[in-house]
């Protein structure tokens, strides 16, 4: 009689923890990454004792709230991150899945006979008012710490308009009066406010194209007018 009582006992405990369903919820605190940033995942479950998130790597991970690091080389894609929850006995689980876009980390890449300089940016579009007609695309990059340091400037200029189409541009040696499917791509240490003149320009052909509807400008060794440097970048616009 009382190993049939302690099995009801049982019983009712396990269906008593099982009665709270686990509802699994979670938030990004984006919708759209650069490959390289961090995607931080917040647990919203209203109910669960225990948490496994399945990241895009296929790692699992038990913690409440989770992190995860979008790899440098990742190309244009949709990653998913997924979420279970579950009740106190296990026996109660409930599951949910997101998915953000990741578009590939610009760079660019200054070759010379001394040195060879890598950097990994996010450009952005400049609306100054002395050029407010240009489609402008500027990158930066600090290159050393502290009063050594130094920042270079990587400026594309395209014809006055919206977005410039697909095709291939051949580069002035001036900003003014730029005709279709050319383009004005300028390096130097000054504030990227200064007047194009003011630095070396870049003399060559540059492409531009449109991946998952976004600015992808890239060329390989062009030369710096300036010195004996070449530059190869490629350029996506968030």
């Amino acid at each position: 009689m009382k190993s049939a009582s302690l099995i009801i006992f049982t019983f009712l405990l396990l269906l008593s923890a099982c009665e709270k369903k686990a509802d699994a919820d979670f938030s990004t605190d984006k919708t759209e990454y650069v490959a390289g940033e961090t995607v931080k995942l917040t647990n919203t479950s209203k109910s669960g004792s225990s948490f496994v998130w399945i990241m895009p790597n296929g790692e699992d991970e038990t913690t409440k709230n989770a992190e995860y690091i979008i790899p440098l080389n990742q190309g244009f894609d949709e990653i998913s991150f997924n979420l279970t929850a579950k009740s106190k006995a296990h026996c109660k689980r409930d599951s949910k899945t997101i998915s953000v876009n990741v578009i590939p980390s610009s760079w660019w890449t200054i070759s010379s006979t001394s040195s060879t300089i890598s950097a990994t940016y996010i450009p952005y579009q400049v609306n100054d008012v002395n050029y407010s007609t240009f489609y402008r695309v500027d990158c930066t990059y600090k290159y050393g710490i502290g009063a050594g340091g130094s920042t270079y400037y990587l400026n594309v200029w395209f014809p006055p308009g919206g977005l410039p189409p697909t095709g291939t541009y051949t580069l002035q040696t001036s900003s003014t009066s730029l005709s279709p499917y050319t383009a004005f791509v300028n390096l130097g240490g000054g504030a990227n406010e200064l007047p194009p003149n003011t630095t070396n320009y870049i003399s060559g052909v540059i492409q531009v194209e449109y991946i998952n509807s976004k600015l992808h400008i890239y060329f390989t060794d062009i030369t710096d007018s300036g010195v004996s440097t070449k530059l190869s970048a490629s350029i996506y616009k968030p």
